[in-house]
């Protein structure tokens, strides 16, 4: 069995997503409670999901780090509670744009800590901010990685989210990235996109070489 997640076609091409992920790598939502379900290190197949029922495999990410979008209360909480190793200071104030959505970093550290102690440690900080950690932003990061062709999945329906595949051999022949480092961002003011006009999505084809700010 294989995580595996589909990309909206809402908002991404293949050729955009491919682009903004290998640029930026891989930023995927994923709801608070299933957050217990990774580790750093997991292998999370990429798809677009076609008709009737299929998913078209394009590559994948390992998980590598988690964002946020708590507020500063929570935020600063938790990172007291964190093993730090380091603070990746560069990134702070970076304002990031991809097609799904724009924000800004307010804190990028490199942590000594398991996905499950994570998820722990930000219910007590939660907790003792008086915040309801599920109700905001979560995201799973890490660098993409593409096949060499489309890997199509037959009889599969569509489910958001995270959802257990079986795949062939194929899958299991590539080399798989290993998680070196353990990362944890904080980020503010982030708008979602659900849907680009065709014309928009054209602005983050690789081949115009930027993204437009919204």
């Amino acid at each position: 069995m294989q995580w595996l997640h589909y990309v909206g076609k809402g908002v991404y091409t293949l050729e955009t997503f491919k682009h903004e992920a290998l640029t930026k790598g891989v930023q995927r939502a994923v709801p608070f409670h299933q957050l217990k379900n990774f580790e750093f290190g997991t292998k999370i197949l990429l798809a677009f999901h076609t008709k009737p029922c299929m998913a078209d495999v394009f590559g994948y990410f390992t998980v590598s780090g988690v964002t946020h979008a708590l507020p500063e209360k929570a935020a600063m909480l938790l990172q007291q509670k964190l093993r730090v190793v380091s603070e990746q200071t560069e990134a702070a104030g970076e304002a990031v744009h991809r097609a799904c959505g724009n924000y800004v970093v307010a804190c990028a550290l490199v942590v000594d800590e398991t996905m499950h102690s994570i998820v722990e440690k930000a219910k007590e900080a939660c907790a003792e901010a008086g915040v309801n950690p599920a109700e905001y932003k979560w995201f799973l990061t890490g660098n993409f990685v593409e096949y060499p062709e489309v890997i199509r999945l037959y009889n599969q329906p569509f489910r958001r989210g995270y959802i257990h595949v079986d795949v062939p051999d194929t899958f299991v022949d590539y080399e798989e990235d290993k998680a070196t480092e353990k990362d944890l961002q904080w980020i503010l003011g982030y708008k979602r996109r659900r849907w680009l006009s065709k014309k928009r999505r054209a602005m983050f084809d690789p081949e115009q070489q930027q993204l437009v700010e919204y």
